[in-house]
């Protein structure tokens, strides 16, 4: 995988992957990378090396927390995570500065922490179907949201 080098997008889905090979880093010009429908539980650090990253498509996996090495990639621009089993949204979700659409419907979430709305340019924010004790309350803080889907 390491010798497509001028790839730009890799779709993956619906294959059953429990690992990602680590060679994943060594895509240098990969903007979108689709991972849906498999058995992940975590990415390789080599992720962190994707520069050009846009789009990281995660729904339907086996993901219970966000890897590190997400929180790396600052050109990401879409991030869906819909369909794990997250139980909370770590603080370092703010290092994406340019996240525009975060999806984080059908997991367990039981709130939403301040943090999200430290995302300036996020457009739209799906928590739906998790485990919400307190509906956001800071949600005009989000000054270009469009979407928003609240149960």
């Amino acid at each position: 995988i390491n010798k497509l080098v001028n790839l730009k997008i890799l779709n993956l889905t619906n294959n059953n992957l429990e690992t990602l090979s680590t060679n994943i880093g060594k895509l240098p010009s990969l903007i979108e990378l689709i991972l849906q429908q498999n058995q992940l539980s975590d990415l390789p650090d080599s992720i962190r090396e994707l520069n050009n990253l846009r789009a990281l498509l995660l729904s339907n996996n086996k993901f219970s927390v966000i890897p590190k090495s997400i929180t790396e990639l600052p050109n990401l621009v879409y991030l869906y995570l819909n369909n794990n089993q997250l139980s909370y949204v770590p603080d370092t979700i703010s290092k994406l500065p340019n996240l525009a659409y975060l999806v984080l419907s059908g997991n367990k979430l039981t709130n939403i922490p301040e943090v999200i709305y430290k995302l300036n340019n996020l457009v739209n924010l799906g928590i739906g179907n998790n485990e919400l004790v307190d509906k956001p309350t800071s949600i005009e803080e989000l000054p270009n949201l469009e979407i928003c889907y609240v149960p």
